[in-house]
């Protein structure tokens, strides 16, 4: 679903992009549901991911 969300959005998204978006958890592809809804265009899908993949990150070297 999220997928037809942000192409009808923003058109063809680079496959990379669309990997990040398939490999988030059940919970941030909530979040990213609510969160497309303030995107204006493609770099805040951008934005949006970098921060998920960096508070993770964060938080899996901290439970280390």
């Amino acid at each position: 679903m999220i997928n037809r969300l942000l192409k009808r959005r923003f058109g063809n998204i680079k496959d990379s992009l669309m990997t990040q978006v398939r490999n988030l958890s059940p919970d941030d592809l909530e979040d990213l549901r609510e969160a497309l809804l303030d995107f204006f265009e493609i770099a805040d899908l951008v934005v949006w991911l970098e921060q998920k993949i960096s508070s993770s990150l964060s938080l899996y070297i901290m439970q280390a």
